[in-house]
């Protein structure tokens, strides 16, 4: 089977099995939405917590409990996915960015208060591919503003955790010095009901009506709901037959058909593409992501120390240039990125063994092209770090297939034809 860096990567038979018998019987468990909620109640006590259908639509309704006024601006980085910008345009306020590190791939903290206006209400904090930011300076920069602000002007901190989710999330203090945190659990996440959010918010005075407000939100279609199992079953097809050849001497291959056949009749759909930033209505998890996520949630620690395994072994065979130096050995990483002088040239030397690597991120707001920088207010000249690393970057996959041994031969091709920067 092809290891895919972007679709089900921690999917097991168990996972597959458990979809196709949803299917069988149309429709989730209807305990199963309750039990979950009763887990992260659990795991996160005293906050409110609140189980969306995608991260973006976790987002929106944290921005919407603020009540921001339409020339508000939440402060973001770039070399982001359009996901994390889309819910800012919804909420009719202007995203305004920050240039990243190149060696960490996050915001760089120490010119985010360069970045700050009086009309700054919120801040995104991205842990891009796991890597964790330090919250705690960002909090003292916001706290520092706050002291000299009305309260109704005061700024906001929300934690992006789509790249990570661990059981012991306070180890990496995620959600100590934030008002929010978000977790995403699609497709192409740590764990995945194929698409699924959960957002976590401190019991402030400004959040008291977000109770109201989530009990507004209007729950899943039964086909939406199904789609979430179909899209396992369905993948996990496309993954055994991608490289299996229709005819002879051409590219073409079964798998590549199915996606074509199934993308056409909308069974399958990309995460995110050009029309994320046109609003979409949100909506609740579903019971049929919530008995997915169940059974994924009983292997987190499995997945989570394979991903560790897998990025020592990254950091021990990769030459010294390609190593993600700014990597802590506890933290949990999602992707491995490295920097190469000829990305796509490796993403095709790497699928020549049956590997699928990835891109994040290939533009500053990914996947969108230039033509959409200006409906996003993003001048990306502006950002040198960023289109550096977006003209660089590759992620190497961590997924639950990879090996050591596959580990070890995804390191020789990147060690023979990877071009130092």
């Amino acid at each position: 089977m092809a290891v895919f860096i972007g679709s089900i990567p921690n999917c097991t038979n168990e996972d597959v099995i458990l979809a196709k018998n949803i299917l069988k019987r149309r429709t989730g468990n209807k305990k199963a939405l309750s039990s979950l909620e009763k887990y992260f109640e659990k795991m996160f006590p005293n906050k409110y917590v609140y189980l969306f259908n995608r991260g973006r639509d976790s987002l929106y309704f944290f921005l919407k409990t603020l009540n921001l006024k339409s020339d508000d601006e939440v402060l973001l980085q770039a070399f982001t996915c359009v996901s994390a910008v889309a819910p800012v345009l919804w909420s009719n306020c202007n995203p305004v960015y920050t240039d990243i590190s190149r060696n960490t791939f996050n915001m760089n903290v120490d010119q985010l208060e360069k970045r700050i206006t009086e009309k700054c209400r919120v801040i995104i904090v991205q842990h891009t591919f796991g890597h964790i930011v330090d919250t705690k300076k960002i909090r003292d920069i916001v706290d520092k503003i706050n002291r000299e602000r009305e309260y109704e002007n005061r700024i906001y901190i929300v934690e992006d955790c789509a790249h990570i989710f661990t059981l012991n999330y306070q180890d990496f203090d995620i959600g100590k010095y934030s008002d929010a945190v978000f977790f995403s659990f699609a497709q192409d996440k740590c764990i995945s009901s194929t698409q699924g959010s959960l957002l976590v918010i401190k019991k402030l005075p400004v959040f008291t009506n977000s109770v109201n407000q989530y009990s507004l939100v209007k729950s899943q279609s039964r086909l939406s709901n199904l789609y979430n199992a179909s899209y396992i079953v369905l993948w996990n097809l496309i993954k055994k037959e991608y490289f299996k050849t229709l005819i002879p001497f051409t590219n073409i291959t079964l798998g590549r058909v199915l996606v074509i056949l199934f993308r056409t009749f909308g069974l399958i759909k990309k995460q995110a593409d050009d029309n994320s930033l046109k609003f979409d209505e949100i909506h609740k998890m579903g019971e049929v992501q919530a008995e997915l996520l169940l059974e994924q949630l009983k292997k987190v620690d499995v997945f989570n120390e394979h991903r560790k395994k897998i990025c020592k072994i990254y950091d021990d065979n990769l030459k010294n240039e390609f190593v993600f130096s700014a990597r802590k050995d506890d933290e949990v990483l999602l992707r491995y990125p490295i920097l190469v002088k000829n990305p796509n040239e490796l993403k095709s030397k790497l699928k020549d063994i049956r590997i699928i690597t990835g891109r994040w991120y290939a533009s500053p707001i990914y996947p969108l092209g230039k033509k959409f920088y200006k409906d996003a207010n993003l001048v990306s000249d502006r950002y040198v770090n960023t289109k550096f690393c977006c003209k660089y970057i590759l992620n190497l996959p961590l997924n639950i297939e990879v090996d050591l041994g596959t580990a070890v031969r995804i390191c020789n091709i990147i060690n023979k034809y990877g071009e130092s920067i």
